[in-house]
């Protein structure tokens, strides 16, 4: 693959990292946002070249993600089903995560560490860092 897009589904915005050999993109894009780039990925003519890897918390039973037990969870259930569902209707390249922890990988960490495991030195959230571990994990997982 020569670009790798993660997705870590949020309720209200998605970490989203861009791997294309490096880092080229992390961003925290509401789901319209998010929407409309994985719809104009799946009209480039490059789609066949673009893997996306997004975190899926409906493979997961005893998941226990979002801000509460009232609404939280089923609410980032629903938004990573929509977020799968829009991949497969554009007819992208997809493969679902269960959720393992990516989002505990960088945190706490000192931005030096997150910046040399990387190789990212611009801007990033603990979501898109999400995203970024997920990735990361992948590659590593490839290579082995």
């Amino acid at each position: 693959m020569k670009k790798i897009i993660a997705i870590d589904p949020g309720m209200h915005n998605s970490g989203l990292a861009v791997y294309e050999g490096k880092f080229t993109r992390l961003e925290y894009p509401n789901l319209w946002q998010l929407m409309e780039y994985i719809h104009k990925v799946g009209k480039a003519d490059y789609k066949d070249d673009v893997l996306f890897l997004v975190e899926n918390s409906n493979l997961n039973k005893n998941n226990w993600h979002g801000h509460s037990a009232r609404g939280g969870v089923g609410k980032n259930k629903a938004i990573s089903q929509e977020i799968v569902n829009h991949c497969k209707r554009c007819g992208v390249k997809l493969i679902e995560l269960p959720p393992t922890g990516y989002s505990k990988v960088y945190a706490g960490v000192r931005r030096q560490f997150f910046e040399t495991d990387t190789k990212w030195y611009g801007k990033s959230n603990e979501h898109n860092r999400a995203a970024c571990a997920m990735i990361m994990r992948y590659i590593n997982q490839k290579l082995k």
